[in-house]
């Protein structure tokens, strides 16, 4: 009975998991996921149509992957472009993801009318895939940039994660009569957006454009912390019914960059030093930033006469989330007076630098100690025989 129960429990638990469309494959679960911004749009009859696509690799493993354009329209020669190449496969390590283009070419021949083409990305051994349908309504009259169009001076933008990015959009109204425009975006997941009119604080979700005329929109796309260095891809769109226009605006994410250096745990930060002698120390070069951190020399801020050397001297690159021990050899002068020592140990990279201070703490030689007692030993020796020899007197 017991048996049975446990069979019944391990089928119910599989029941669940094929319900929440999780494969687990050699206890890693794997999840393919293809999305995009517009799902349904409109298009002149000689308008091209491109979309932004992302594909993300939500499982715990790498997965080579295969894409695959099912259409009855194979005349609009539908395909996956990235880069100037057209991608029929590729790799994403696991949680990560890509963006490719969507593009396809109404014929000058096609009739107007609601075209649907189903975008499906598959692991290669077929295990998981994931499917997106776009639906595409083919205007026969020219609407030239869909009665409206978008234009910036500056489409790319690059800075570190957690920055505000901010474009200068203008939106031209190219009809014959006033219309007010509804703004959307389509930004990463965990990314913001807002719309304000030009030199103004207030946020808006739409505008109004006299015909002929342009009105210029700031768009503020607000990165997260967490986001990878990487291309990013943001669509804005403004219209009203069937009227629409799209720009796209690139942010490319340099990460952070955060250079700590610090000495081994328990993180002492004094040490003790013969003068005349070697003393050895290590610290730790440490990352703490989203990106590479490049060309790091390594120098101190030492008394005069001292001899600081370092083993490497420089780190050519220290990736994200990483650390590199670095060996000290500390040497005083022969001469150096015994005493407390300040010692400024410095890492400075193309993107960032950091410093200790260290306490060194020097003593004289035991050869010297000893011959320091045995002179105050003679001294005594020398003043006893002449207490003893001229005292009875």
């Amino acid at each position: 009975m017991r048996r049975v129960k446990t069979v019944l429990s391990l089928v119910l638990a599989l029941a669940i998991i094929g319900s929440l469309g999780i494969q687990l494959v050699g206890g890693q679960a794997r999840g393919l996921e293809i999305s995009t911004y517009f799902t349904n749009i409109s298009i002149g009859e000689e308008k091209k149509v491109v979309l932004t696509i992302n594909i993300t690799n939500t499982g715990l493993r790498s997965e080579n992957i295969d894409l695959e354009i099912i259409t009855e329209h194979l005349d609009w020669n539908p395909s996956y472009r990235s880069r100037g190449y057209r991608i029929h496969s590729l790799y994403l390590d696991r949680r990560s993801s890509t963006l490719v283009n969507f593009e396809a070419q109404p014929p000058s021949a096609a009739p107007e009318g609601i075209y649907n083409f189903v975008l499906v990305a598959a692991t290669t051994d077929g295990a998981v895939q994931s499917s997106l349908e776009l639906t595409v309504n083919l205007l026969r009259e020219e609407v030239e940039g869909g009665g409206v169009k978008l234009t910036t001076s500056y489409p790319k933008l690059r800075g570190p994660s957690g920055a505000n990015f901010e474009f200068m959009v203008q939106i031209k109204n190219e009809g014959e009569e006033e219309r007010t425009f509804g703004l959307l975006a389509g930004v990463p997941t965990g990314w913001g957006i807002s719309f304000s009119p030009s030199y103004e604080e207030k946020q808006i979700s739409s505008i109004s454009i006299p015909a002929g005329e342009n009105r210029g929109v700031q768009v503020e796309v607000n990165s997260p912390m967490a986001a990878a260095p990487g291309n990013y891809t943001v669509v804005v769109q403004a219209g009203v019914g069937v009227i629409t226009g799209t720009i796209e605006l690139q942010i490319t994410i340099t990460g952070t960059y955060d250079l700590d250096i610090e000495t081994p745990p328990p993180g002492l930060l004094n040490i003790g030093a013969t003068a005349g002698e070697e003393s050895y120390l290590s610290i730790l070069a440490i990352n703490r930033g989203s990106a590479a951190i490049e060309n790091i020399a390594f120098s101190s801020s030492k008394p005069e006469g001292w001899t600081v050397t370092f083993e490497p001297l420089d780190l050519e690159s220290l990736s994200a989330m990483t650390s590199r021990e670095v060996y000290v050899t500390i040497q005083p002068p022969s001469d150096a007076i015994p005493g407390d020592y300040s010692l400024t140990l410095w890492g400075s990279g193309d993107e960032d630098s950091d410093s200790i201070s260290i306490r060194v703490t020097v003593s004289t030689p035991t050869v010297w100690g000893w011959i320091g007692l045995g002179i105050v030993i003679v001294v005594l020796l020398f003043l006893l025989f002449i207490f003893l020899r001229f005292g009875r007197r």
